[in-house]
């Protein structure tokens, strides 16, 4: 589960890291126009932040109105600034052109310091095991420094066993080239981030930028923690922290139960574990990555089929859909009529490549006959046609 900014700093207040003043509001209403103002009164200048699921918000711009998704405003402008965000469709390296809708904007403090930094807690899934990543080049992409100045980041694993080690954050304090009460206040903020991550079921916490005050003392400017599904159930997490989506015209209870998040722009939809892997390691191996996979079963009612082409066919992150099913006691012909419906509802502009095989296929192929979708038999052939669409 993927927080958004406010959501995060929230959460990394509660274990005693320091973070900005700041407000969420998601309608623009005059009794949280009202608050915002009144909590910012003695303040010359505030940021005004839209809330979404994707980096380069700053240099983002909203498809309404071209102004940027993060902007600075004092006095009157502040209005202006939230009602240009809200309920808009923002558009960052990262959405795509597709953008993202915004449900909340954050209006925090514009605040001075001297030095920034960067620090996340993540799974190295190679070695099995949390990992630390610090670089004292913070306020940039940490990829960026990774190819400039590799030499300025450090990564240390983590023993699940014995978890963050006091040795350990001092040495990324050393690191910051921290002295006096900012080097002993940010060896507890580290630890403090490190009980955190643990504690949350954390799969990702960053702090970027992580800021030295005027005061030395270590404040989390920026924030982004994801949280694994698979542990929400002993997860306290507070209702106000769950992640504000887009509404969808499917029930939770029809969501699909089996969707993997990745890193790429192609949404796989397959059906059983083995069907499911074969079609992303072909993929992979033809030079495609997949945003998402999503296991539809043997016996998907119709609900849950329209729930999950909702999903995959208005995905931002997506530019292509591969679909590759074996009908065995789920027929493909009602898939395809699905398929045929949903296309004519959101009519998608992302390419989408389909490969049935089974159980009434040779229905679904004369129904998608009079879409504008193609029919492969040959699964590489519809990979490579995919891959050909999307990078055009």
């Amino acid at each position: 589960m993927n927080l958004h900014e406010y959501q995060a700093k929230a959460l990394l207040e509660s274990f005693q890291i320091l973070i900005p003043s700041g407000v969420c509001i998601q309608e623009a209403t005059p009794e949280n126009l009202a608050t915002v103002k009144g909590t910012f009164k003695n303040h010359a200048q505030v940021a005004v932040k839209a809330q979404i699921h994707a980096g380069g918000r700053g240099k983002g711009h909203f498809k309404e109105n071209g102004k940027s998704g993060v902007q600075l405003v004092s006095g009157d402008c502040l209005e202006k600034a939230i009602t240009s965000m809200l309920h808009n469709t923002l558009v960052t390296k990262q959405t795509g052109e597709e953008g993202q809708k915004v449900n909340a904007v954050y209006v925090t403090e514009v605040f001075h310091y001297t030095k920034a930094f960067y620090l996340s807690i993540c799974i190295d899934r190679a070695h099995q095991c949390p990992v630390v990543i610090a670089s004292r080049q913070g306020g940039v992409d940490i990829e960026t420094v990774a190819a400039t100045h590799p030499d300025q980041i450090i990564r240390i694993p983590i023993n699940p066993s014995i978890g963050l080690c006091h040795f350990q954050a001092r040495a990324i304090a050393n690191c910051f080239q921290l002295t006096g009460s900012a080097y002993t206040h940010c060896i507890q903020t580290i630890l403090n981030l490190y009980k955190a991550f643990v504690a949350l079921d954390a799969t990702l916490i960053e702090i970027n930028p992580l800021v030295l005050s005027d005061q030395q003392q270590i404040v989390a400017l920026d924030s982004k923690v994801q949280i694994d599904d698979n542990a929400l159930f002993r997860t306290s997490i507070s209702p106000s922290l769950v992640p504000i989506q887009s509404p969808t015209p499917t029930s939770t209870k029809e969501a699909p139960s089996s969707i993997i998040r990745l890193d790429g722009n192609i949404a796989c939809l397959s059906n059983g574990a083995g069907l499911c892997m074969a079609t992303l390691d072909l993929l992979h191996q033809l030079g495609g990555q997949a945003s998402c996979f999503i296991d539809l079963g043997d016996s998907a009612s119709e609900q849950k089929i329209d729930s999950i082409l909702d999903l995959v066919l208005t995905d931002s992150q997506s530019k292509g859909v591969l679909i590759n099913v074996f009908g065995g006691t789920f027929p493909c012909d009602i898939l395809a009529q699905r398929l045929i419906q949903k296309i004519q509802q959101h009519r998608p502009t992302k390419s989408i490549q389909v490969r049935l095989e089974g159980n009434k296929s040779e229905e679904a192929r004369e129904l998608l006959k009079t879409a504008p979708v193609p029919f492969m038999d040959d699964l590489q052939q519809a990979i490579q046609n995919l891959l050909r669409s999307v990078s055009l």
